[in-house]
């Protein structure tokens, strides 16, 4: 005979994947820290009603254990229920009530913190838990909670995690992707800094096996990127808690960059005279300058097209791009590093010219290249 199980909370998962009414394995972690929650409220509700007992009764974890029983596709919905009372023969009584009562304190406090208003006294353990609701959504994604159907529901998304952070004094966690490049990499810890697109840094520990995957990022980088899961402690310092996976991939433009730097490596050949017994051959620092822009160039600014590039007489090189009728030119100078550009526009007089110092364009941001040539060539950022 199926065991006799009654309704206890539905959940609803919405937004951003769910919309696909599908539910991501790893979000279903947010059901595991829901039932923890109530486990955690309900055994300081039974303390509180008993103040003399030192410990818990036998079955206490058991009746507060939650069982997904069915889904909906309304986004994704799921139905949490739990053994009927009494769970196990011999369970006190009071284990029931104050489950249940726990269950009613998770909502009215995600129901008060939406709302702006304290959340009270509540365990330290439970506080962290409670923070931690959430933690596995996406910015555009969001979790309701309601006792019945017909119900108000408790809100989860990234506005009340904000409150939930604020005003239970925790810091936020997200469990999140990372994209980034190896900037540092330390072979005694093996620890490496990875910067993020957004230009912030993090610092995560790899696996020893990944090594040489890991130097080889370094070495491509920016073509060569690292992409992890991890739990994420967010604030001015952002701070990896714990790495879930890690894999080193190729940046989805690596083919132009491969191209780009297959082409500067042949030029890293070019002999003395090379020009009718003129011409000087390109220095190494010229060629590491522009292998680094350029491919910064490509990584960063998806807009702008793979150059050729050239020796020039005086030991530089020159990247060449085609939009339309105008024609630019961008040259690293052989010596002191500096950056100059031009642009003409084949059916007109109209002429464009820029200097950039070492500091305005470098390996890490050719941010003010691109919009020089997303000016002159009509290119959409």
């Amino acid at each position: 005979m199926a065991e006799s199980r009654e309704p206890f909370l539905r959940v609803t998962f919405g937004g951003g994947r769910f919309a696909a009414h599908v539910m991501p394995v790893d979000a279903l972690a947010e059901l595991v820290t829901l039932q923890q929650v109530v486990l955690e409220l309900a055994r300081a509700e039974f303390k509180r009603r008993n103040p003399d007992r030192v410990r818990v009764p036998r079955g206490f974890a058991q009746a507060a254990r939650l069982d997904l029983a069915a889904t909906e596709p309304n986004c994704f919905t799921a139905s949490l229920t739990r053994e009927a009372p009494p769970v196990l023969p011999g369970m006190d009584p009071a284990i029931v009530d104050v489950v249940v009562a726990s269950r009613d304190a998770v909502v009215s406090v995600l129901e008060g913190v939406a709302a702006g208003r304290e959340p009270g006294e509540l365990p330290a353990k439970a506080r962290r838990l409670l923070a931690r609701m959430g933690d596995r959504l996406g910015a555009d994604e969001w979790i309701e909670i309601r006792m019945k159907p017909d119900t108000t529901a408790a809100r989860v998304d990234a506005s009340t995690r904000a409150k939930l952070s604020t005003l239970l004094h925790a810091p936020l966690e997200q469990v999140t992707d990372l994209d980034g490049e190896v900037e540092q990499f330390s072979d005694e810890s093996e620890v490496i800094v990875l910067r993020l697109r957004d230009r912030r840094t993090v610092s995560l520990r790899f696996d020893r096996a990944q090594r040489a995957e890991v130097l080889d990022a370094l070495t491509r980088r920016p073509a060569v990127r690292v992409q992890a899961r991890a739990r994420v402690q967010w604030g001015p310092s952002p701070r990896v808690l714990e790495v879930e996976s890690f894999e080193v991939v190729d940046h989805e433009r690596w083919p132009d960059i491969e191209r780009l730097w297959q082409r500067i490596e042949q030029l890293a050949g070019v002999p003395e005279g090379w020009l009718n017994g003129a011409g000087e051959a390109p220095s190494d620092a010229v060629l590491a300058q522009a292998r680094e822009v350029l491919a910064r160039l490509l990584v960063d600014h998806a807009e702008v097209p793979r150059p050729k590039v050239f020796p020039t007489p005086d030991g530089g090189l020159q990247a060449e791009w085609v939009f339309g009728r105008v024609a630019a030119d961008v040259r690293f100078a052989p010596r002191d590093g500096a950056i100059e550009a031009e642009a003409a526009d084949a059916d007109s007089d109209a002429t464009w010219a820029r200097a950039f110092s070492v500091d305005e364009v470098r390996r890490d941001d050719a941010s003010a290249l691109a919009a020089w040539l997303r000016d002159v060539g009509g290119l959409r950022g």
